[in-house]
């Protein structure tokens, strides 16, 4: 399954996690910075990228896929 179907079904349901999702009812910002650092392989980065209505976060190792894909926490929790 390729990375991008992965982040799909974590957005919209399917997959492994089912009816599980990642967004604005289950993703919050804390306010609080925080520092992300993924792993080996694709890692999909929730995190308040611009620092609007918080503290900026930062991510370590964004690599360019992952930066496709990254969410702005301010964006996925307008419910747009």
């Amino acid at each position: 399954m390729t990375f991008a179907s992965r982040v799909d079904h974590l957005k919209n349901g399917g997959g492994h996690n089912g009816g599980n999702l990642l967004n604005d009812t289950t993703v919050h910002d804390d306010h609080a910075e925080d520092m992300l650092t993924g792993s080996a392989g694709d890692d999909w980065f929730l995190f308040n990228i611009d620092g609007d209505g918080g503290v900026k976060d930062k991510a370590t190792d964004l690599a360019t896929l992952e930066s496709l894909f990254a969410e702005d926490i301010e964006w996925l929790n307008s419910g747009i």
